[in-house]
């Protein structure tokens, strides 16, 4: 009997030592939130963009390229992305959360805007004497950032 209550207080002390923890190769749940989000623009891209207007593309070999540059942007590679995407579906409560924050809308983030550059103004036609060079372009397109 006394052998039965050591061993039962022993387990009793080890168990909550045996909790898995996440090791340090698991990419941490807000830099994987990150990661999935970027990959599920890439998917929307591919869909909506490349695939929908070019069907000779293979969708496998144009996802592969694109999740190899998220990869690349976020300094991992896909192994560890593998590893860690595992580890999450081995805890689903902390896939659960990342998932979670993926769902809830990104009003707060920055979108991309594109705004042309304003065109110098024509010259009048007594100044077409110059070369084609110093007619206006066409208006180029620079990014910027905007906050909705």
């Amino acid at each position: 009997m006394r052998q039965i209550l050591l061993t039962v207080s022993v387990l009793t002390l080890l168990l909550p030592a045996c909790k898995n923890k996440r090791s340090t190769s698991v990419i941490p749940p807000d830099k994987m939130e990150l990661v999935l989000q970027d990959m599920m623009r890439a998917d929307k891209f591919l869909a909506d963009y490349v695939l929908n207007k070019d069907t000779t593309k293979k969708i496998d070999s144009e996802s592969i390229r694109l999740y190899q540059q998220i990869f690349a942007i976020h300094q991992i590679t896909g192994e560890q992305f593998q590893k860690s995407f595992s580890y999450y579906k081995e805890h689903p409560d902390q896939l659960r959360a990342i998932m979670d924050s993926l769902s809830r809308p990104v009003s707060a983030a920055p979108t991309e805007m594109v705004q042309p550059i304003p065109v110098p103004q024509q010259q009048s036609a007594t100044d077409s004497s110059r070369n084609k060079a110093d007619t206006p372009q066409k208006p180029k397109i620079k990014k910027v950032m905007a906050i909705d």
